[in-house]
């Protein structure tokens, strides 16, 4: 099925991505990272010489990605500063008064968005994926949700099963491996159709609240991946990113 997946041509360039939005969740608590990270929130945490977030913002523009909103909570007065400085990137926040989840925070972030397709990364994950392709897959698929999915290799994340067209048959976060044999890497392409499946209440989880009653829709796909995943999530994983920075470069 990997090959099966991407066997295909991209028919979707830099410029259709130049009019998508993307939305970077950078908004978490990073309970895990503090004894490492201190008061730093995860989408700064320096990965070799550079922060995490611009390895994923310069990965972005190199794609042809401009229309970039950042929807921040915990820390986001740092990484506001931090880019209010040099101007590097063209960036829209979204900012998180109270938290309000990851489904919350996407919905609020929502309103900037500019696009028909929303592509949405969690902002403590890298994972060199070529996003044109990834977009030319969603489109193709008439998808309400697509999700890059990777072999699963650890259980503290989102669990999918998918048939041999790609369609995501359940999704149960925290599963296990030999029920849900992939694992979200945390990048997603949203119809905004999609949103109207959202819970009423303010502040909800994508992976609990969302993203399961969402596959129930039979619309959501996932577009398997052999890249690389990292998700700085633990002081582990965040020691070994580093070895992930020559792919995005």
């Amino acid at each position: 099925m990997f090959d099966m997946l991407h066997s295909r041509e991209s028919t979707v360039g830099a410029d259709v991505l130049r009019n998508t939005s993307a939305i970077v969740l950078c908004g978490g608590l990073g309970t895990r990272l503090r004894p490492v990270l201190a008061q730093i929130p995860k989408a700064l945490a320096p990965i070799g010489e550079d922060p995490l977030l611009d390895i994923l913002l310069s990965y972005f523009k190199r794609q042809g990605i401009r229309d970039v909103i950042l929807a921040t909570g915990y820390g986001g007065d740092k990484i506001k500063n931090y880019y209010s400085r040099g101007q590097r990137f063209n960036l829209v926040f979204s900012e998180e008064p109270s938290p309000l989840g990851t489904g919350g925070a996407l919905k609020k972030a929502l309103t900037y968005a500019k696009s028909g397709q929303v592509i949405v990364v969690n902002g403590d994950t890298l994972c060199p994926i070529n996003y044109a392709d990834f977009l030319n897959f969603h489109l193709q698929k008439k998808a309400l949700l697509s999700m890059v999915l990777s072999a699963k290799n650890r259980k503290d994340g989102g669990g999918a099963r998918t048939d041999s067209e790609g369609l995501i048959l359940d999704f149960e976060e925290r599963s296990a491996v030999d029920t849900h044999p992939f694992i979200s890497v945390g990048i997603y392409l949203l119809k905004k159709e999609a949103f109207k499946f959202m819970p009423e209440e303010e502040a909800f989880s994508l992976e609990y609240d969302f993203f399961p009653a969402l596959v129930k829709t039979k619309r959501c796909f996932g577009y398997i991946t052999k890249a690389r995943a990292v998700d700085i999530g633990t002081p582990e994983r965040y020691q070994g990113a580093k070895d992930i920075l020559r792919e995005f470069k």
